[in-house]
């Protein structure tokens, strides 16, 4: 049927039963602005975790305890699982949690060469880490050479040298880092490989990763990779971790591990299937794993980008969600899902908001949209949060409704529920529990007929009666050019609870023309709704003119 003309605080139940929806419960106070949030399982406690403030904190689920992590500077926090800990990362640093304390990560020290001679040269083996200044060399030593000679000069400083598996003792060498070379006062032992000598640089590109404010995480099989984006000073820029040591790290974004998205910022960056779309304002890509063999032999993995649509993209920046599988952006004409088609890597942007189209119109035509965008899979409903104002699809059963209240910043799925964080330094949750709002539900104006006449005699309600049904129904109508209403309340008896009732209510409206009516349930009341009827009687046909 044709939807509501206003709906708020309803939703519709499987059945297509108009029922009281859920509302907003208080759940936890912040001490400021939650600015990062994920929940989860980390070292066998349920938690969700957020950043507050300047602060890390985590809520168990078990023990109904909040707890001060520690210190993480604050700001915009991108939060992930990968290996068994919680990353957190911001423009101040890059933390993993795992489930007790938090470290901060220096980043993995790649092996930059290996079986090198005591001149330098080598087999270079991975990419310098961004993350950090560090590199490791191994050399092979011939048992005679005093002087070895790193694979860079001007070096910061020489970190450890080891020797068959053994440390030495800064005494037994002398590093000159202007030249980039070890000298060791006896030659040592030869052996392959048996030289291991970590150095850094001065700098590094650890800033470039810190600048990233959206994290996702995308691979091959078992082989994930963390992929970043979002730095304001390259926005148009995608990097990605690699294998370190032929294992997956969250702590290694080699130098050359990145890539151009078009010239414009990338929005938002979703995982549908074996496939990542990347999304600019007015745009969308796509991209997944390659596998490549080199020239050499070597097989390595490759994230190749190719166009996908050249008029549409999100306006939204990290949405990040998706509905049955398919990514959901905010477009020029609204919420749009990408649906595949029959083509391999070809999607179709469709528009499921025209009913809310006037609605979110203020926010399609900005630059960016501060619309937030969530989907929470178990329960099959996408949130669309606008101010005060979240508008939630029913997937399920392709209707909107609306909750009013709060002003969400972040939404989390959360070991069943729906967790919101407001600008207002509380976490809220959606329960039904909570009936402690007042839901409107408005009809459209249904004309009787071209120049007909009818005089309403009643409403008939068909409820399912609860513990505590009330509400109030009023007819809307045209009085010659007149607007008029009339509004009449009810309840149900407790006695009924569970029950499905059939609630006459007198509603009086004599020679209208057609009519609206809007159905009330107020705080502290329940409502399910299966049904209403109006009688009417037929008054002939409209006077000549009117």
């Amino acid at each position: 049927g044709a939807y509501a003309s206003a709906c708020s605080g309803f939703s519709a139940d499987n059945g297509g039963a108009l029922v009281k929806g859920p509302g907003f419960e208080e759940f936890l106070a912040v001490p400021a602005v939650i600015t990062g949030i994920w929940s989860g399982v980390t070292g066998g406690k349920r938690i969700v975790a957020y950043v507050s403030g300047t602060d890390f904190y985590t809520y168990d689920f078990d023990t109904h305890t909040v707890t001060d992590v520690g210190f993480v500077s604050g700001g915009k926090t991108a939060m992930f699982e990968f290996g068994g800990f919680l990353y957190l990362l911001n423009t101040s640093g890059y933390y993993k949690y795992n489930g007790a304390s938090l470290s901060s990560v220096e980043g993995y020290i790649p092996l930059i060469a290996v079986s090198t001679t005591p001149d330098g040269a080598g087999t270079e083996y991975e990419s310098l880490n961004m993350l950090t200044p560090k590199r490791r060399q191994k050399f092979t030593c011939d048992g005679e050479a005093v002087t070895y000679r790193l694979a860079e000069s001007g070096i910061g400083a020489v970190i450890s040298v080891t020797l068959n598996g053994t440390p030495l003792n800064a005494d037994e060498y002398t590093a000159d880092t202007s030249a980039g070379t070890v000298a060791f006062a006896v030659a040592p032992s030869a052996g392959l490989n048996n030289l291991e000598i970590v150095y850094a640089m001065a700098s590094s590109s650890r800033s470039t990763i810190l600048g990233c404010e959206h994290a996702m995480l995308f691979g091959s099989n078992a082989e994930e990779r963390v992929f970043l984006w979002g730095n304001s000073a390259v926005p148009s820029c995608r990097y990605h971790s690699e294998l370190a040591d032929g294992v997956p790290s969250a702590e290694y974004f080699p130098v050359m591990s990145y890539t151009h998205i078009g010239n414009t910022a990338i929005t938002d960056i979703v995982q549908q299937y074996d496939r990542q779309l990347i999304f600019t304002k007015n745009s969308a890509y796509y991209s997944y794993c390659e596998i490549k063999t080199s020239l050499t032999g070597q097989v390595y993995v490759s994230f190749p980008v190719y166009p996908l649509n050249p008029v549409k993209g999100s306006l939204v920046y990290c949405g990040g969600c998706t509905a049955d599988g398919m990514p959901v952006t905010l477009c020029g004409d609204g919420v749009n899902v990408w649906e595949s088609t029959l083509v391999e890597s070809q999607k179709n942007a469709v528009c499921i908001s025209g009913a809310i189209k006037k609605l979110l119109a203020p926010y399609t035509q900005s630059e960016f949209s501060n619309v937030k965008l969530f989907c929470d899979i178990p329960s099959s409903r996408l949130f669309v949060a606008v101010g005060n104002v979240t508008y939630i699809y029913d997937i399920r059963l392709k209707c909107w409704y609306r909750l009013d209240g709060i002003t969400s910043s972040r939404f989390v799925s959360c070991f069943g529920g729906v967790y919101i964080a407001s600008n207002d330094k509380k976490l809220y949750r959606l329960t039904a529990e909570n009936n402690d709002h007042t839901a409107v539900y408005t009809t459209h104006f249904s004309d009787f007929g071209s120049h007909r006449l009818m005089n309403v005699r009643d409403i008939v309600l068909t409820l399912k009666a609860g513990e505590n049904t009330a509400g109030s129904v009023t007819a809307e109508w045209n009085d010659q050019g007149k607007k008029r209403t009339r509004t009449e309340s009810f309840s149900v008896s407790s006695a009924f609870n569970g029950s499905v009732v059939r609630l006459r209510i007198p509603l009086y409206i004599p020679y209208a023309d057609g009519a609206a009516f809007t159905f009330v349930c107020p705080p502290g009341k329940d409502m399910t709704l299966l049904g209403y009827e109006v009688t009417t009687n037929d008054k002939g046909e409209l006077p000549y003119g009117i």
